[in-house]
């Protein structure tokens, strides 16, 4: 039942009171508006990320079994111990000077690349630098013994020296560059028993520029064949003059 009272029969004291009463339920009213609006947004977002937390076990779980299973195939495809590629001293010499002679990459970078591939291919340690400077130059000292001998005078080229010209450009004191043209005998392997050295070559030449070009290396080795003769051969390193 809800009574009507008039509000001139009420003193000032009820009104202030009713006034607190409506404004208190007011208040709480609103509390818990905004209180159902931050529930609602957080039950919606417990939602999803529950949903997420479902999808994610999933696929984790997903992505488990299928990992076991290439796994076991993987134990049944695999042998059990790996063959190695490198089986005796022979094969690693031959990959070795393979690496120097094709792929063209020097000492040190031949140490390197075996030093990386050295569990797939069976190394228990890769050879260091001097151990394949070694093995290059007996590969250089056998390849000599296996050159034919050159006659004199050579058959191919009549006009011929019989020598070999080596040339090579250093630096020289202060900014000028040298030029350096030596020659040495196209039998000498088959005259002496031991490596070239000082006293088997023969300086032709010497110049000195502040710097070489193709052209200029070639105006030198004109005047110098036509003076000593054509070499048997030219023999430099691989500088870009």
């Amino acid at each position: 039942m809800i009574v009507v009272v008039p509000c001139g029969s009420l003193d000032l004291g009820c009104k202030r009171r009713i006034a607190v009463t409506m404004s208190a339920a007011y208040k709480v009213n609103q509390s818990r508006q905004r209180w159902k609006q931050k529930a609602k947004s957080r039950a919606d977002d417990n939602r999803y990320v529950r949903k997420e937390l479902e999808r994610l076990k999933r696929e984790r779980d997903a992505y488990k079994k299928r990992a076991k299973q290439a796994e076991a195939q993987l134990d049944t495809q695999c042998p059990a111990s790996p063959v190695a590629a490198i089986e005796s001293k022979i094969d690693l010499v031959h990959v070795t000077l393979e690496l120097f002679v094709r792929a063209r990459i020097g000492f040190r970078a031949v140490s390197r690349v075996l030093g990386v591939l050295a569990a797939p291919l069976g190394l228990a340690k890769a050879p260091c630098p001097q151990t394949v400077i070694n093995w290059v130059t007996r590969l250089s000292i056998a390849r000599l013994q296996q050159t034919p001998v050159v006659p004199t005078p050579l058959s191919a080229d009549p006009f011929a020296n019989g020598f070999i010209w080596i040339i090579d450009i250093a630096i020289a004191l202060g900014s000028g560059k040298l030029l350096a043209v030596l020659a040495l005998d196209a039998r000498h392997h088959a005259l002496h028993p031991s490596a070239p050295g000082l006293d088997h070559v023969h300086p032709l030449a010497v110049a000195v520029a502040e710097s070489w070009t193709g052209d200029d290396v070639a105006n030198v080795l004109k005047q110098l064949i036509g003076t000593l003769g054509r070499p048997v051969a030219l023999l430099k390193d691989g500088g870009c003059e």
